[in-house]
């Protein structure tokens, strides 16, 4: 994720007290959520602009349709029970 803050300023960041430029760009860690977190909702308050936001996870493979008859009904020994 990369932010550009509003400045010259100063303040507490998610990370400390730190001060920035004007127009000084950060790098935050994508895997760290806290951090994500916290310098978009900064940005949002009008701290800085989000320039490249968190890539999304890839969707999960969906799973294939189940094909053929559903399984026939049993006893209690395992015989086909007919309905």
């Amino acid at each position: 994720m990369r932010v550009q803050l509003v400045g010259p300023s100063s303040g507490y960041v998610h990370d400390g007290y730190r001060s920035w430029l004007a127009d000084e760009v950060i790098e935050v860690d994508d895997n760290d959520q806290a951090a994500v977190d916290w310098w978009r909702t900064f940005a949002t308050a009008g701290g800085g602009t989000v320039l490249e936001d968190v890539k999304p996870p890839k969707p999960a493979a969906a799973e294939p349709p189940k094909r053929g008859r559903p399984p026939l009904p049993r006893d209690s020994e395992g015989n086909v029970v007919r309905t």
